[in-house]
């Protein structure tokens, strides 16, 4: 066979697409995952998936709630890195929103922002990562 594995296991894919569902609504392609060459094709697929899933989908993100704690050491974190320059307050404020969506910007976690009381779980995991020497 041309282009092709006569056995037909070799390879797998999945694709979903949805109205505006690429990268900051660019395309419909809201999952394109391949597998080109694998003898467990299928298995990898879905292993391959449920990480983009977890890292990269924003389908189940685990919210928390703004509390002020959370919010004061992210001001702080945020602080340390430049993108805030007012007070830890522990309010999620217009200013603390603009700095946590700089923040967002940079690292294309754009659609883990939210205009509600709760933050992405993953959003405020990164911040962390990143700024690991704050307390």
């Amino acid at each position: 066979m041309v282009g092709g594995d006569r056995r037909g296991r070799q390879s797998a894919a999945l694709l979903v697409v949805r109205a505006d569902g690429g990268y900051e609504g660019r395309n419909d392609r809201y999952v394109d995952v391949r597998v080109d060459d694998h003898p467990q094709a299928v298995s990898e697929l879905a292993r391959v998936f449920s990480v983009i899933d977890h890292e990269l989908l924003v389908r189940d993100d685990p919210l928390v709630p703004a509390e002020a704690e959370l919010v004061a050491e992210i001001q702080r974190r945020l602080q340390h890195r430049g993108d805030y320059t007012g007070h830890d307050t522990g309010v999620l404020d217009l200013p603390t929103r603009r700095a946590l969506a700089k923040f967002a910007g940079e690292f294309n976690l754009e659609a883990r922002l939210r205009d509600d009381d709760q933050l992405s779980e993953t959003l405020v995991r990164d911040l962390r990562d990143l700024t690991s020497e704050i307390p």
